[in-house]
């Protein structure tokens, strides 16, 4: 289902910068 890739991509990005945002 491509619709769980992009949702997974987007969310792993999310979580990327939340992580990033909280070194600063």
């Amino acid at each position: 289902n491509p619709n769980m890739v992009v949702a997974f991509a987007g969310n792993k990005v999310d979580l990327e910068e939340k992580r990033q945002i909280k070194e600063e």
